[in-house]
């Protein structure tokens, strides 16, 4: 359960004018807007609380106010990859700061990269080609013209853990590391369910059956803009074949004969932990 101090209320607000103090969720272009400033104190990487910017050289843009964290205010913006950094701060891959963080950050950071990215990938109509105006209750942009709206999107991916006995099966992408499998994963098609997309997934990239599909949990995971839903499947029959060019291999694994494992704090390793846990 996440700690009382540490829980995240999201809100919004429209862009602002200036900085104001609070906690900042601040991303630079580097990285396709991945790279996070974070305070360098020799300890873990810390989301900074800045009363003053003056005192920071940072010119920070395209401001919004996007909930509390342990009720101070919290605020999503972006800096210039040229910005200069005094040795206070860093920047840090966004995505490496989950599962080393409290619940409630990992919620704001989540909630501060969304907004980000659909500001920044939403400044005209894709309908007509008009300047967007933002909404200032809600994280909505309206076109003045035609009157088309975006909202930040959000893609559904489903991620399956699939038991056979004493061993799940883990797959290795070709944009993986060398040793490093992972659970069965993809999106959901338009006009798809999450079962009959987790499914098709499997069949696609393994070429097995499963039946038995279990709700596990979900993860917010904005890089760029998904929403992990995770399934607990078990084999009934089929041999692996792999049918996706993006997958090189795929095996059975058991719980003393593991590969390198995704990062703590995904919902990949969440399930692959439970299966090492016994639970």
């Amino acid at each position: 359960m996440t700690d009382a101090a540490k829980v995240f209320v999201p809100e919004f607000a429209g862009i602002l004018d200036k900085p104001k103090p609070g906690i900042w969720f601040l991303f630079s272009p580097k990285g396709t807007w991945y790279s996070l400033l974070t305070e360098s104190d020799g300890s873990l990487p810390k989301i900074p609380d800045i009363s003053d910017f003056d005192q920071t050289n940072l010119e920070p843009s395209n401001l919004f106010y996007i909930g509390t964290l342990a009720d101070q205010p919290c605020f999503a913006g972006t800096i210039d990859d040229d910005s200069p950094l005094t040795d206070d701060y860093q920047l840090t891959e966004a995505r490496s700061l989950f599962g080393i963080m409290d619940q409630g950050t990992e919620e704001a950071l989540a909630r501060a990269r969304g907004i980000t990215f659909w500001n920044m990938t939403n400044k005209y109509c894709s309908r007509c080609g008009t300047g967007f105006t933002t909404e200032s209750t809600e994280p909505l942009k309206k076109c003045p013209s035609c009157g088309f709206t975006a909202y930040p999107r959000i893609t559904p991916a489903v991620i399956i853990l699939i038991r056979k006995g004493e061993t799940i099966l883990l797959a290795h992408n070709r944009r993986f590391p060398a040793n490093l499998y992972s659970c069965v994963a993809g999106f959901v098609e338009a006009g798809e369910s999450l079962e009959d997309a987790a499914k098709r997934e499997i069949m696609e990239e393994t070429g097995i059956q499963v039946g038995g599909l279990n709700y596990f949990g979900s993860q917010p995971w904005p890089f760029p803009n998904s929403l992990m839903v995770a399934f607990l499947a078990d084999w009934t029959g089929g041999e692996i074949k792999l049918e996706d060019d993006d997958i090189s291999d795929a095996k059975w694994f058991s719980r003393d004969n593991l590969p390198e494992l995704p990062m703590k704090g995904s919902i990949s390793r969440m399930m692959i932990d439970w299966f090492i846990n016994g639970d």
